[in-house]
């Protein structure tokens, strides 16, 4: 039932009580007592609330600046988008090529995409995916998806207006 409470016992209150401990990002917030039960420790979040909207980061090069550092971390953070925006957006996934000249051209066509999606985004002021539906709203061009031994593929259907 939606909205009551449930008592658990034994194995089960054991392995709730252990997840909730062991947990990514509550469990650190958690403390248990001698009683076995568990509180949540206001002393570790008042901590950890001085640090809310900072960056922790640190280099084994001392020739660098505290703003060459951070500049570095923000553009780690824009490869990792570019990175899922292949994955996802583009629904790239991995493909086998045997050839140089084959994964040398499945690299930069892939590279021109995104290319193409960012220089859309920074132009538009909007993401990728509103562009899209944007342009299907307009009739513009029309996208839908190929597969082709197992890589996915956007085409544009030809101009509804002409």
């Amino acid at each position: 039932m939606i909205g009551s409470w449930v008592t658990l016992s034994g194995k089960a209150l054991l392995k709730t009580k252990y997840a909730l401990l062991a947990h990514r990002s509550m469990g650190r917030y958690l403390k248990e007592l001698k009683s076995g039960k568990l509180k949540v420790d206001k002393a570790k979040i008042k901590q950890a609330k001085k640090l809310d909207g900072k960056y922790l980061l640190s280099t084994s090069d001392k020739s660098l600046s505290a703003e060459d550092i951070a500049l570095g971390y923000k553009q780690l953070m824009e490869v990792e988008r570019a990175f899922r925006t292949l994955k996802s957006t583009l629904s790239l996934r991995p493909v086998y090529h045997t050839k140089d000249d084959r994964i040398r051209s499945h690299v930069m066509l892939c590279q021109l995409a995104l290319l193409l999606v960012r220089v859309t985004e920074l132009e538009t002021g909007m993401t990728w995916p509103k562009v899209r539906a944007e342009m299907e709203r307009l009739h513009l061009r029309k996208f839908y998806r190929v597969y082709i031994n197992s890589s996915t593929f956007f085409k544009l259907l030809p101009s509804v207006h002409g």
